[in-house]
């Protein structure tokens, strides 16, 4: 049961590290040195969109970075399954 879920957590990683790729946004894992809580966040560097999530969390932390950040972005125009788009639009707003 726990790999099942562990599986499923490694799918939606994945399915929203490709979303973030095809709106030409770059995923970012690095150990965030700021005391605060801070996860991760969506930004512009050096003209890139990236989304920077803090490598030392978890796979369903970092799922939900994905996911608050990507909530941000139109994605109403953009095909992709509809489990992940409910996912997303899940907690939005």
């Amino acid at each position: 049961m726990i790999y099942r879920m562990h599986r499923k957590q490694n799918n939606m990683l994945g399915q929203l590290e490709i979303l973030a790729q095809r709106l030409g946004v770059q995923v970012m894992y690095e150990k965030i040195l700021d005391d605060g809580p801070k996860q991760g966040a969506m930004g512009t560097w050096r003209g890139q969109k990236l989304i920077l999530v803090d490598s030392r969390l978890p796979d369903d932390e970092r799922i939900e970075v994905l996911r608050r950040e990507l909530q941000r972005l139109d994605l109403d125009e953009i095909y992709m399954t509809p489990a992940l788009r409910e996912f997303l639009l899940e907690r939005k707003g």
